[in-house]
């Protein structure tokens, strides 16, 4: 059996590392590939990465620094590896020296991206802006034997720096498409995600009052704790803390989803995840039409793009008041889901790359 080393800062549960590379760990080891991961990160650490003050940013800083040091022992190790997988980055600060020390010492190194971590991050939880090199990248991007970005736009960046470049979109989780609901129940659009993006709906909040005074609809919020204080006066809002044994549930009860987002560079480079999570319940999506979120999305078919306030009151509105159109887009998004995005589609594409 041979083995694949993923090397990331965040611990194997964290959403990008797990819908990137832990969930492929069956479907490998059908194929006599062994997957082990090592993070800088502990899971504790990871899940107090939040808190702040005194004594949470010494806790932080003695993780980060005992993490660096595990991972200095285990160096050694690393030729013991049929493939090494860098999801994204191993220290988040700095050149990336300490990354490329573990690329040298690789049999064959695969990078795996799925954001435009080469762009400084323009939301308010960056905490790693004092320590940004914006050339960490050139100097790694070269040295990798191949590159899987998460869509073409990072594929197109990827390129410039290395010519073995894969698009691997991001999967989830086949939820079974559209749950059937009663027409007397109260239509729910639903936003999935965590402190680090909810800023961005701050661009639906108008939009969301505005319709509240003409729909009786329920607005859910799957998140953490820090995200629950949306102001969204007259709007039914229902906060739900996200678990992962809850997650498929709320998404399949809901009957649109969401996902807006600023048009700047950063977030072109995103991989409409949300998008891929609602159409695995076969929602129909109403997002902004930024990056690759215009090519997941057709109009009209499986969902709506807005571009403004406007756009996003007409294409809820739409929905809200029609049934039978929620039910037609869900199940093409459903259909698209399946054709593009499930975990065995992308699992022979990642087995090519590493075969």
């Amino acid at each position: 059996m041979k083995k694949a080393l993923c090397l990331s800062f965040y611990p194997p549960e964290a959403p990008s590392v797990r819908h990137r590379i832990s969930c492929y760990r069956q479907y490998w080891a059908e194929q006599q590939i062994e997957l082990v991961q090592w993070s800088l990160l502990s899971s504790s650490v990871y899940q107090n990465r939040r808190r702040f003050g005194l004594g949470a940013t010494a806790l932080k800083f003695f993780g980060l620094l005992s993490g660096t040091l595990a991972l200095a022992f285990k160096l050694p190790l690393v030729g013991q590896f049929d493939y090494v997988i860098l999801h994204r980055e191993i220290f988040p600060l700095g050149g990336g020296a300490f990354d490329r020390l573990f690329i040298r010492l690789a049999r064959r190194a695969i990078f795996d991206v799925d954001d435009a971590i080469w762009l400084k991050m323009p939301l308010s939880v960056d905490q790693r802006s004092r320590f940004w090199d914006p050339g960490r990248f050139k100097k790694t991007l070269p040295m990798f034997d191949s590159v899987v970005a998460g869509n073409h736009l990072l594929a197109e960046y990827a390129q410039r720096y290395n010519s073995a470049v894969e698009v691997i979109p991001t999967s989830y989780d086949d939820l079974g498409g559209r749950q059937e609901k009663s027409a007397l129940a109260k239509p729910v659009i639903v936003w999935v995600g965590n402190v680090g993006n909810s800023e961005y709906l701050q661009l639906v909040a108008h939009p969301l009052k505005i319709l509240a005074k003409n729909y009786d609809f329920v607005f859910r919020i799957i998140g953490s704790l820090e995200i629950f204080d949306l102001d969204l006066p007259g709007v039914n809002v229902e906060a739900v803390l996200w678990g992962a044994e809850t997650e498929a549930e709320l998404l399949r009860s809901a009957d649109i989803g969401i996902m807006p987002l600023y048009d700047r560079d950063y977030e072109r480079g995103k991989c409409a995840f949300k998008i891929i999570q609602y159409f695995s319940a076969g929602l129909p999506v109403v997002a902004s039409p930024i990056g690759i979120n215009a090519e997941v999305v057709t109009e009209g078919e499986n969902g709506y793009l807005a571009n403004d306030e406007s756009g996003w009151v007409k294409a809820l509105s739409d929905l809200l008041e029609d049934q039978q159109l929620r039910q037609r887009l869900g199940r093409a998004a459903y259909e698209k889901y399946q054709n593009e995005f499930t975990r065995e589609i992308n699992a022979e594409r990642w087995l090519k790359v590493l075969q």
